[in-house]
Order: structure tokens, then sequence, then C-alpha cells
């Protein structure tokens, strides 16, 4: 092929396509790399004629054609397909069949609208945008962030006309996965959310939609050539419209795609943003100000705020930064215009370089690698705004990594600085860190089941197993306790700053007070730990990494796209999850996967249209009471009503004169029942029948502690039915209470650290089962040493509550267990 033949093949094809999609050739960036044919003068001439704007081709940079890496991806698996093709007919058949096993686009948002109640669930985000652009006009406050459409950004957009009401708002994440544990088997996955449905309804498994199943082993050099099919997708979706039958409303309307959010891990992220990543001197994943620090004659920079002593690193010892230079927006712009504004600029800069030496340079400096291929969509909600951060990886899995190594003095120790001098390494001997492990075992079956799975012994498998899930309990739950007696009260309660603004951060329902208190403990967290650990030494730069510095865009980040939980990993997590236990054979496993995955679009889209073939969401077990407010008695439940013990008669007699209930001369007798189903989607228990369990040496996961409406504890005994007079019947709650939190304790752990102890066996106290809130983790406290000589502390426990992220909306809730032991229902007439 020659410069005349390429010309030749430019007008045919090129300005063909564009005429079939209606485009014209200044709408376009043309992009071809710098073969002599390319780059011939006829060829200049006839582009620069047609007005086609070409994009700048660095030298040597083939990996920025994302159709190459299509290609050589194509032909690699090719050599090893067996049987071999033996002609041209055979090689088209099987390039077809790689290519149709490479990726699975479904989109059937058009096919849902045909259902009313599925398309009135669609219209969720409509909705609850008109409600706040009336709060908005009206001069009102939005009150606690519930969920994206509370976000700044989302607001701006509509505002401005960028994101329409007919519109279709979808989430792209992707992440890798693992198909078998002992062989080689790496694949990568992405989906799509649809955000018109509602929180409770669009991370189910039903309503999420595959987008691609990326085959491994190796991993890709370049992602952006797998999403791109999915990509040209939307874009043309974007351009041409959708004509979609809304069946709830009777109406035609024309839809357009607008991906807000695309999510992936640390590593995922900078395959998708086309930044250098974490090690980059612009290493944040949010695009802020910060430049970051290197040692001396190192590569790797650090987000380092205070300035090293006796440092002079060439384009690294700008003075101490402050948390306002990095938060600072430009006046009249919001935070996101503000960061949007400087990364168009530096784009620019980097698409102005002209040799490689000029092109490495500038990555340097702007932390930009190349455009991302999103934003070569029509419509964008703009970049770098729509790429979030991850509250899943950072504060589970990142942090984890960061902090258990520095408490037991395993982190990387320069040959200049010294383990000794580690004073917060409160784990570092090999005794205190099994110790340590010997009490999380058993802490971990103080918590529920519905909290997921519970921490294992760190000591055994932090580093060949724990999974983001278990880091998240271990330490934002379990670690306060735990380190209690261990650890100096200084480090303690910095610690404690930390644990306080996560736990915030990972709500679901964020409210205002709650959102300013824990900025200010992260920010706070983050100042003393460079004071206390990093210290201004040079050796010691490394101790602070991205996922500390990540921590002062946490609450920020949730005012301006919603609670991080509603837009993190662990959908496609879970999904990852789903998918693999569905693999039934181990032969060809990328197709098997992709067939799956298939199937999955095609069955979610029949059950939104036909929601029947879903089967009943809410159902409620046999044998069940429906108590309403999303309460629910479940069994097991006894036969025959049994009079109970005296302490506990006297707190039922109790309760009855306090509702104006005469029972005198009355014996006591009630019918039990084992569970209560509780509005959180948690399952509450009793010592009834876990007692029994415990009493045969059953593994048990404690769910009979719980909190109150009022803010207090207690452990269940049983639940019982009563009938008062007037046929008012009341379900009503035996329990244990425990004492007030010790107030010491909860002060100077700024309220993460809640110490009880339960009241004498004897004190019992009757509630209405509604009156129970939520399902708890009860600890037991290890005390610290230096009390009086001869005092002895009665046995305490600490609190775990449930981590804010609802289990249920990602997939993760607890099982309902139909496996009802018995029998009779009923309520005891008094």
């Amino acid at each position: 092929m020659d410069a005349k033949m390429y010309r030749h093949i430019l007008e045919d094809s090129l300005l063909g396509t564009l005429h079939d999609h209606r485009l014209g050739p200044s709408t376009i960036i043309f992009q071809h790399d710098n073969d002599p044919k390319h780059t011939a003068r006829l060829v200049q001439e006839w582009l620069e004629h047609q007005n086609l704007l070409v994009l700048p081709w660095p030298p040597s940079s083939p990996d920025l054609n994302i159709i190459e890496n299509v290609w050589a991806e194509i032909k690699k698996r090719l050599e090893t397909y067996r049987p071999r093709p033996r002609n041209t007919e055979e090689l088209w058949r099987v390039v077809q069949k790689l290519w149709n096993g490479k990726w699975c686009v479904h989109f059937g948002r058009d096919c849902m609208y045909l259902c009313p109640e599925t398309a009135n669930d669609l219209g969720w985000r409509a909705r609850i945008t008109e409600e706040l652009l009336e709060l908005l006009k009206a001069g009102q406050p939005l009150g606690d962030l519930k969920d994206f459409c509370w976000g700044l950004d989302y607001l701006q957009a509509v505002q401005e006309g960028v994101i329409k009401p007919e519109d279709m708002l979808l989430m792209f994440s992707i992440d890798g996965a693992q198909l078998y544990e002992s062989k080689m088997s790496d694949c990568w996955v992405y989906i799509w959310v649809i955000y018109e449905l509602g929180p409770e309804k669009r991370y189910k498994k039903r309503y999420v939609l595959p987008g691609a199943v990326i085959p491994g082993p190796e991993k890709p050099k370049n992602i952006e050539s797998f999403i791109f099919p999915g990509l040209y997708h939307i874009a043309a979706l974007q351009r041409e419209g959708l004509m979609v039958w809304d069946a709830s409303k009777q109406c035609l309307f024309k839809t357009r795609p607008i991906i807000i959010f695309a999510t992936a891990d640390g590593p995922g992220m900078a395959g998708i943003n086309s930044l250098v990543g974490h090690s980059g001197a612009q290493g944040c994943r949010i695009y802020c100000r910060l430049r970051g620090r290197r040692k001396p004659r190192a590569s790797h920079y650090y987000p380092v705020m205070l300035k090293p002593l006796n440092y002079c690193e060439r384009g690294c010892d700008h003075p101490d930064v402050s948390f306002m230079e990095i938060l600072e927006t430009t006046p009249g712009l919001s935070w996101s215009d503000t960061v949007e504004a400087r990364y168009n600029e530096n784009l620019a800069r980097v698409l102005r370089t002209a040799t490689q030496t000029d092109y490495d340079r500038k990555r340097l400096e702007t932390g930009i690698s190349e455009p991302t291929i999103f934003s070569g969509l029509p419509l964008n909600f703009g970049v770098p705004r729509c790429f979030p951060g991850d509250i899943m990886h950072h504060v589970s899995l990142t942090l984890g990594d960061l902090l258990i190594p520095l408490l037991r003095g395993t982190f990387r120790c320069e040959k200049t600085d010294s383990v000794d001098s580690w004073d917060w390494a409160c784990l570092s001997s090999e005794v205190a860190w099994k110790a340590h492990g010997d009490l999380v075992v058993p802490a971990g079956t103080c918590l529920p089941a519905s909290f997921g799975c519970f921490p294992q012994n760190p000591a055994e498998k932090i580093n060949s197993g724990y999974k983001a899930w278990e880091y998240q309990y271990y330490i934002f739950g379990l670690l306060p306790g735990l380190l209690w007696s261990l650890w100096d009260p200084i480090y303690h309660r910095h610690f404690c700053k930390l644990v306080s603004g996560v736990r915030t951060a990972l709500m679901l329902v964020i409210p205002v007070k709650k959102r300013r208190v824990a900025h200010t403990h992260l920010l706070e967290y983050m100042h003393e730990y460079e004071l206390l650990y990093y210290q201004r030494q040079i050796d010691r730069m490394h101790f602070v990494r991205q996922s500390i510095h990540a921590l002062v865009h946490l609450i920020p980040e949730q005012k301006r796209v919603g609670p991080g939980a509603l837009h993190s990993q662990w959908t496609i997590e879970n999904y990852i999850g789903n998918l693999t236990r569905e693999i039934g054979s181990d032969k060809e496993p990328y197709a098997n996967l992709a067939e799956r995955a298939a199937r999955r679009a095609s069955i979610n889209v029949l059950k939104a249209m036909f929601p029947s073939l879903a089967g009943d969401e809410e159902h409620v077990p046999r044998g069940s009471i429906d108590l309403g407010n999303g309460y629910a008695l479940l069994r097991a439940s006894d036969r025959v009503a049994r009079r109970i013990p005296p302490h506990e008669a006297r707190a039922l007699i109790l309760y009855l004169v306090r509702q104006g209930v005469d029972a005198a001369g009355w014996t006591p007798a009630v019918w039990k029942w084992a569970r209560l189903y509780l509005p959180s989607g948690q399952i509450a228990r009793t010592l009834w029948k876990e007692g029994e369990r415990e009493h045969t040496s059953q593994a048990v996961r404690r769910a009979r502690m719980v909190k109150l409406r009022d803010g207090s504890f207690a452990e269940v005994q049983y639940f019982f039915r009563l009938t008062l007079p007037h046929d008012n019947i009341c379900t009503l709650a035996m329990l244990r209470k425990f004492a007030p939190p010790d107030q010491a304790i909860l002060t100077e752990t700024l309220g993460v650290l809640t110490v009880c102890q339960q009241e004498a066996e004897l004190a019992h106290e009757v509630v209405e089962a509604k009156e129970l809130v939520a399902v708890v983790g009860m600890v037991p406290l290890v005390e610290r040493a230096g009390g009086a000589e001869g005092e002895e502390h009665p046995l305490r426990h600490f609190v775990v509550e449930k981590l804010s992220i609802d289990n249920s909306w990602i997939g993760r809730g607890e099982p309902a267990d139909l496996d009802n032991e018995s029998e009779d229902e009923g309520g005891q007439q008094l």
C-alpha cells in the first residue's frame, strides 16, 4: 500500500462512515500513526482539505492506537487455537468466534420499560431530582446525603442541561478475577449499573448488566482496547438516541445513555483515566493540587505534606502544604470545575509535545499519560470528575496493608532507621502477634452473620487470603477494642480519629453534622500521622502512601458525588463472585464465563419485563408473622405455652402494670419465638435457641445482642406475643440489659469504643419488639493494666455495630433461613 491507495481508502471508508453516522469531518478527531504513507504530503494535504483534525502522534507510541492492541490479542489467540483453520473461510469463522468470545455487550434498558412496574422503578431518579430542584428553588437545604442525586456535581449537570430527565445514567465498573485458585486463570470483567433505579434496587443481581468478559491469563497491555466496543455502542446511542416505550406512562420517548461514574481499583483506574497512577508526582486519584516528594535518587513519589528535614530534592523541595491549599478552588468555580480546568490545561500541554523527551517530561510534570478513552464520548459527565474514589479498596485493603505492618514492625525499614525506635509497634513480638490472633478468632464469632465473613486469625491468614470485608471489620470494628489494653493511649486515640471518620464515610445516609465531625477527625489524623510516624524523616517518606492522602478527599467527595459506598467496587466484586460460581466446567473457562454473562443479561432483561419470574423478593417465610413497618416474627416457636422463671415473670408483670393492665393473680406462661426480622435486613436471634446450640458445642455467630431505639444495648432471651384487653395483640422481647456505656472511655476514644457491662443475671426487662433497631456484636474487652492493687474488673464487652454499607443492597445480605424448627404460632391470652 502506498500513499495514493491510502488516500483512496480514506475517501471511500472514512468519509463513507462519517456520512452513515451523519457526522461532519470537523466533529471528529482522526487517529493514525506515523507510518510513511500516513505522513506523506499527498495524504496530509487531503486531510487538511477535508478539514479533519488529526490527533498528534508521539514517536514510538503504538500503544496509543487502540485497534492495534485488539488485533494483536486476536492474532495471539489465533496462534494457539486448535484445530487450526485450513482455509480463508474457516479463518474468518474462527476470528469471528474469538471476537465474540472476547466481550458480550448487552443493553436491555429499552426492554425493561415494557413492564409498567419496572418502568416506574426506572423513573426513581427523575422523581427525586424534581423534588431536590424544588428544594433548591425554594432556598431550602437538601439535608442528609442519601444518594448520588444529592451530589453537587450531579445537580450542577442537571441545572446546566447536561443531564436531562429522560437520559439513562450508568456506572461503568471493571475489576479482575481469578477463576481457579490453583492455576493461572486471571480475567477481567466490567459491568453496567443502572442509576435510574433507587439504591435499594440498582445493585441487586437482577438489575446489574454485564458489559464484557476480557480473557486472560495475561494482563491486557492496554485495557482501553477491550472496553472500546462497549463505549462505541454507548457513543452510537448518544448520537442517535434510543426510542423507548414507557409502559407506566404509556408514551414513547428518546433516551441517551450517559456514564456518570467509571470505577476501578487503583491499578485498574490508571488504565482507564490515563493518569500516571499512585507512584507519580501527581499521584492523587482525584487529581488534586498536591505534588508528591521522592527520596534522593529514587523515582517513586510519596504524597508527603510536611517537608522533610535537610531535604533539597530538585522539584520536590516545596514548603509544607496545608489542607487549605489542597482543597482550594478557583473563585467562582466548584471543586470539580477547578480540577477539570487544570486537567484540560495540562492535557493540552501533553498533546502539544513534539518529541519523546518532551513527552516524558510533560508526563512527569502533569501526571497525565494520554487522553482517557472516556473523553471521546459525545456526551460526557466530565473528566476527571467521572472517576470517583473507591472506598472499598481504600479503607479496607490499602489502609490495612499500611497499618498492620506498622503495628507489627514489619513495614519496610531503611538502613538509616531502626525498628527499635518505632514505639507504636505494639504487636512487633511474635508472642504479642500470636496472642492478638488468638483474640481475633473468638471475637469474630461474637459478630452476627449479617456482618458478612468474620475476620480469621490474622497471625495465620493476613498474608494469604484476607478479604476486603474481613479487613473492614477487623480494622474498624475489632481493633479499637482489641488494642485498648496494648497500645499507648496517644496512638490509640490517634487511631480512633481514623475509625471515627471512616465509619461515617461508610454510611449510606450521611447526616450533615456527622460529616463535619468526620472530616475534622480525618484531617487531624492525617496531620498527626505525619508527626507521629513519618516525623519529617527522609527515610520514612514511604510511610505516607496515597491511602493516607486520600483521606483528605474522603468526606468532601461524598458531598460532590454522594455516599462513597454507592459507587464503590462492592457491586462488581459480588457480581464476579456470583458469575464465577456458575461456571460448571473448566474447559474453555473464558468462553464459558462470557456465555454465563450473556445468559445473565438475557435473564435480567426477562425478569425486568416480567417481574413475576423473579419471585417475591419480600417473601416472608412460612409460619412467620408480619408485624408491619419491616418487622416479622420468625420461627422456631414453642408448641405450647410454658411458664417462665420468677425473675422473668416479675419483669413481665412490671411491663403490664406500666401499660395499665391488671395482672394480679396471673401466673405468666408464654409461647416463645426464636427470631425477629428487622427493617435493617438483620435477624435478631435469642439465647433460648442459640444457647441450646452453644451448650452442644456447635459453632454460633451470636445474633442475640441488640441495640434499642433509645441507644441502649441488651441480650435477647426470647420473643413472645400477648393478647391484652380489647384484643390488642402485642409482640414483646424479654431482654437482659447492659449497663450504660463507660463515659470516660467513650470520651477518650471520641465515641469509637463503647464499653458496657451486662446487668445482673436475674435483672431482666420486657420491651416491645419494635424497640429493637439493630443486631450488634458484643466482644469481651481485655482491660488495661495499671489498676488499683487487688482491684478486679467485672467482665465488660465492647460494641461492634454493623458498618453502614448495607450488605443486602449490594447482594451480600444475610440469607433467609427457611429452615424453621417449629411449629405453633399464636399469642397467650391474658
